[in-house]
């Protein structure tokens, strides 16, 4: 098991972890190639404000993006793991665990003066796995998507 840096060439890997996450979550969405490739290619070029790591083991098993972003009640700013995914065949092998820890490490190398991240109401395994990983709850994050109107 090897974490690394994310390849262009990794995509769809990647692509094909999160359509498995989004099917595990109810979720119905397919990662669309175009915007993906666009994505990555911003996320490449701002390497201090994103980071992504991979898990190969040999092929891509695990992936994980973190966003770094100032504010002003965080100083030195915050790290968010956005996505964090591990192929099923490769749960309960630490993967996971490494890759939040990769994301760590990065975020300690930005500066920043936390890391958070953000799980689905009732997703109790997550909430678990973070604990685990060290993180507490602090607050609760609420999410509303831009392109629908408020209900």
């Amino acid at each position: 098991m090897t974490i690394r840096a994310f390849r262009p060439e990794d995509l769809g890997a990647v692509r094909s972890l999160l359509a498995s996450l989004a099917e595990h979550l109810g979720e119905r969405f397919a990662v669309d190639p175009y915007e993906s490739e666009s994505s990555v290619a911003h996320m490449i070029e701002q390497p201090d404000e994103y980071a992504l790591f991979v898990c190969d083991d040999p092929t891509v098993v695990g992936f994980v993006s973190v966003v770094c972003y100032r504010t002003l009640f965080h100083r030195r700013g915050t790290a968010l793991i956005n996505e964090l995914v591990v192929a099923e065949s490769h749960r309960g092998r630490g993967i996971g665990a490494a890759l939040v820890a990769r994301a760590h490490e990065a975020a300690r190398a930005r500066g920043v003066d936390e890391i958070e991240v953000g799980v689905k109401p009732g997703n109790i395994d997550a909430v678990r796995f973070y604990r685990r990983c060290g993180f507490d709850q602090e607050y609760l994050l609420l999410g509303r998507r831009v392109d629908r109107p408020k209900r």
